[in-house]
């Protein structure tokens, strides 16, 4: 299997993204036109969407979102590819098993799921959270991932530095084995505070809600809260820190097509990660979005998802 896109190709993308000023302009619909399905993995089930045939593109949401983040960018996919995007466990409408949700819990219900659908070739498209499961799955089973596509991506472990002041303090106090809760859990302000505030647009009451509904009861907060509890930063979690330490190294090493976009300022991929990813990094094509914070996908979602559709086929011709 050939990875390498030819120069032509990589220039007809970017052709694409500047000629097409009214990708930026469309639409972005809080409509949800998919009918999910559910799977069991290990002792739970995982809801997913299917939609399209041919190539499977597995898409993975971040923190608290789910797979309703991708419902502008499916229609892209769907016309050559087959879009499979699920709700991580204890996440949108899948099941919400009693464990830690654990980067590895998470971790091991991906893979659960994969092997549930008998994916194979898949190319993962991954924001967020969904980019350190992605990422630490596809360098595991390299042999089984044919393209990368990362959105405000975890390239690697981070320092407390790499995060601006304001939200240094606010990942300190969501840290905070006491206050983290109090905050996360018991007030909530994953969805009513900083869900808000990771998109340069206003999301409709429509779409703030059906994120939202899926943590009413304080119980249902658990895997919100112990997201920010697993960022390894400054080497803790330990553990965590390894698992993406190691697939960092991994991912400098690979081969496998890679399509990354960012948007400034950004929120986990500012300036200074573009530049890290461009300098380790092969055999990737860049994005520039233009103005963006964090959930990319609610702010340009027919760029990203035009953009995405012309590497697809691309990479369907090699």
């Amino acid at each position: 299997m050939k990875h390498n896109l030819t120069i032509k190709s990589v220039t007809i993308l970017f052709i694409l993204i500047i000629i097409s000023p009214a990708l930026l302009a469309a639409n972005i619909s809080s409509d949800f036109p998919y009918k999910k399905k559910s799977i069991k993995v290990l002792n739970s089930y995982i809801s997913y969407i299917d939609e399209g045939a041919g190539q499977t593109v597995l898409m993975l949401h971040g923190n608290p979102t789910s797979s309703y983040i991708w419902r502008n960018i499916i229609p892209y996919i769907t016309p050559h590819s087959r879009a499979v995007a699920i709700d991580l466990i204890g996440m949108g409408d899948s099941g919400k098993p009693n464990i830690d949700y654990r980067f590895n819990d998470h971790a091991l219900y991906l893979k659960g799921f994969i092997e549930a659908l008998d994916l194979k070739d898949v190319i993962i498209v991954a924001q967020d959270w969904g980019s350190a499961l992605g990422l630490n799955y596809a360098m595991q089973h390299q042999d089984n991932i044919k393209g990368i596509v990362l959105l405000e991506a975890m390239l690697k472990p981070f320092e407390l530095e790499d995060f601006r002041p304001k939200f240094r303090a606010l990942l300190g106090d969501f840290r905070h084995p006491v206050k983290g809760k109090q905050l996360l859990i018991e007030d909530n302000q994953f969805i009513t505070k900083v869900l808000p505030g990771q998109t340069q647009r206003i999301l409709s009451a429509v779409e703030h809600n059906t994120y939202a509904k899926h943590y009413v009861k304080k119980e249902s907060r658990i895997p919100i809260w112990r997201w920010p509890v697993e960022l390894p930063i400054a080497g803790y979690p330990q553990d965590n820190h390894l698992m993406m330490e190691t697939y960092s190294d991994k991912l400098i090493a690979s081969k496998h097509p890679k399509l990354l976009f960012y948007a400034s300022p950004g929120a986990l991929m500012p300036a200074d990660k573009v530049s890290w990813a461009k300098a380790k990094l092969s055999n990737v094509t860049y994005v520039d979005l233009g103005k963006g914070i964090h959930h990319l996908q609610e702010e340009n979602p027919h760029a990203i998802g035009g953009a995405l559709s012309t590497w697809l086929q691309m990479i369907n011709m090699h």
